[in-house]
């Protein structure tokens, strides 16, 4: 009697939480479908900048090129004519427009700047097009693998790497407008400046070793390193010397006796 009641109350459960499941999935149909049915003009809007049609506002291919036919092809959402508002997402920093596997064909800007913010400064940096000239507004450099180009020159980013300007090969020369400036001060407008070149002299004796430089502050003692791995095990190390006697132990209780041996033979 205990167990058909027991099974009739999990039949019972069973049935009411799939009827609530049922009428939770409706109702969240519901909640998300609303929308796409009703008059919502913002979601609308944003679904046709995003290339989606609702329904009820569709646009045939025919009547995107001006001739109305309602039994015309596909339909598509291009031209968009009615769109107004931006489209600004809900949260900052947090959504993406396409990705690696999904991308946007092409992007068509009109006159206007793309703003990227600086990673370290949080300075926002704009790109913009004027008379031809790509400028990029609040970037002190760019770079181009070791190569960077600041606004006074052109510089590599390893001490130690050549600029290189050209390739061997090349048929074209290095014109200068003015001339070259070296670090001493000096100038060279042309090569006829240079003149006749001497003979190489021989090299002055070396200077007088410079006192020896104060000695900088310690810098501060580094994190402990992590414990290396234990050691192979050594040799066995030859046997010490034999220690001391130890003391005399007690002295221990007589035995019981031994029983009598054979007499002797007479003698």
């Amino acid at each position: 009697m205990f167990d058909v009641r027991m099974r009739n109350t999990q039949r019972t459960f069973n049935v009411i939480s799939i009827a609530a499941l049922v009428l939770a999935i409706l109702l969240a149909g519901y909640l998300v479908s609303r929308p796409l049915w009703e008059d919502d003009t913002a979601l609308s809007e944003q679904l046709k900048v995003l290339g989606y049609c609702p329904p009820g506002e569709t646009l045939s291919a025919s009547e995107a090129d001006g001739v109305t036919n309602s039994a015309a092809g596909d339909d598509v959402c291009t031209p968009l004519t009615s769109a107004s508002g931006d489209i600004i997402p809900p949260i900052d920093n947090v959504y993406s427009l396409g990705s690696s596997a999904f991308r946007w064909k092409g992007v068509y800007l009109g006159p206007g700047t793309i703003f990227i913010q600086d990673a370290s400064s949080g300075k926002q940096v704009g790109l913009t097009v004027k008379d031809g000239v790509l400028l990029i507004d609040g970037a002190s450099a760019l770079n181009v693998g070791n190569i960077q180009i600041t606004p006074t020159g052109l510089r590599s980013l390893l001490r130690s790497q050549d600029v290189t300007i050209g390739e061997p090969g090349d048929t074209g020369y290095l014109a200068v407008a003015t001339g070259i400036r070296f670090p001493d001060g000096t100038t060279l407008t042309s090569a006829s400046d240079l003149g006749l070149i001497g003979p190489r002299g021989l090299p002055g004796a070396r200077g007088a070793t410079g006192a020896t430089g104060a000695t900088g502050e310690r810098g501060a003692t580094g994190a402990t390193g992590a414990t290396g791995p234990a050691g192979v095990q050594g040799p066995a190390g030859p046997i010490g010397e034999r220690g001391p006697a130890g003391a005399t132990g007690a002295t221990g209780a007589t035995g019981p006796q031994g029983p009598i041996g054979l007499t002797g033979a007479t003698g």
